[in-house]
């Protein structure tokens, strides 16, 4: 443990999400604003009882103006078939840009990095949508009205406190046969969804773009994080503090195709259970892992780090019968 308080902080690391991998969780810690935050990305690994944070691959490699290093790790996304983890990198550091934005791949087994493939990008403060083809190592962005904060959503209210949030397009998942995108705004109620074969299209526009994307469905509660199973969706309601379910096969097989899906067959996962703010989902091994963080008391100085009020941050599981959409695998309860 690190005791030089100017290299620790605890009270300026939040935890908003994750991904796992046959049980081992890995979350980023975003360390663009604020002091005291030695590593970026971490496994969660338990020692004497107690939960605790372990530098990946290792502290060096977490290390403040080296632009070979993460600097700050602002999301993760791990493929089971490959075991290589995707991370996105800020490059800022305490307000501090040392490196360009950048996209960072490892292998878990051996922690070399490596790029292959495609990587669906959000950027949610320039509401933009970009595409990476790691292979050729060329990027492109669409924008879209859909991608933007909506004025008349902005309020989001948890156990009677509100933030306003201008927050733009930032869930983003895709299905299990990797022809369509689907994603939504923090400050909207509104979900899209847009072929892949017109985001891997190096012709497409934002006109092309415009011309096929395409509203599944509006929300009853805000959300911020959106992952998908080998046959469902699943986001966060933050007002009713609960995860959604969207069966999304169900549904197309009741529309007739994914082209003309609507999202019509929702549940709720926890009726009775009060999470304070649901972020970062994914899943392994047929269970849907989650973080919940207060992300709303952190906005409003009103976050108790005595301990009085319970843990501020938790990471939890529950069984769904559905594997990562990158398996292809379908669980049996």
């Amino acid at each position: 443990m690190l005791k030089d308080s100017k290299l620790l902080i605890p009270e300026n690391i939040a935890i908003s999400n994750l991904d796992v991998l046959n049980g081992q969780i890995f979350t980023p810690i975003d360390r663009t604003s604020k002091p005291g935050i030695p590593a970026s990305l971490n496994t969660v690994i338990k020692r004497n009882g107690n939960s605790l944070l372990k530098p990946f691959p290792n502290l060096r490699m977490n290390r403040a103006g080296d632009c070979n290093s993460i600097q700050s790790a602002i999301s993760v996304k791990i493929d089971p078939n490959t075991n290589l983890i995707w991370i996105i990198d800020e490059g800022v550091v305490n307000k501090v840009r040392f490196c360009r934005r950048k996209l960072m791949i490892f292998d878990i087994r051996t922690r070399d990095h490596d790029l292959t493939k495609y990587a669906y990008i959000v950027d949610s403060l320039a509401f933009k949508l970009i595409v990476l083809d790691t292979v050729t190592n060329k990027s492109r962005w669409f924008s879209h009205p859909s991608m933007e904060a909506e004025e008349t959503a902005g309020n989001i209210t948890v156990n009677g406190e509100t933030i306003f949030s201008r927050g733009g397009i930032n869930g983003i998942s895709i299905s299990s046969d990797f022809k369509f995108v689907y994603y939504f705004s923090v400050a909207s109620f509104k979900t899209w969804q847009i072929p892949t074969s017109i985001l891997r299209d190096c012709s497409s526009d934002n006109i092309t773009f415009a011309a096929n994307v395409r509203m599944v469905g509006i929300r009853q509660d805000h959300a911020v994080s959106l992952t998908s199973g080998t046959r469902s969706f699943f986001f966060p309601a933050q007002e009713i503090d609960d995860i959604l379910k969207w069966d999304r096969v169900q549904d197309i097989n009741y529309y007739g195709s994914e082209k003309g899906v609507n999202i019509r067959s929702l549940q709720r996962l926890f009726s009775t259970t009060a999470f304070n703010w649901v972020s970062g989902m994914h899943i392994d091994n047929g269970y849907l892992f989650f973080i919940t963080n207060k992300l709303y008391k952190i906005r409003l100085g009103t976050m108790d780090f005595s301990g009085n009020d319970g843990p501020n941050f938790s990471i939890q599981k529950i069984f769904v019968g559905e594997d990562s959409y990158l398996l292809g695998t379908q669980y049996v309860k």
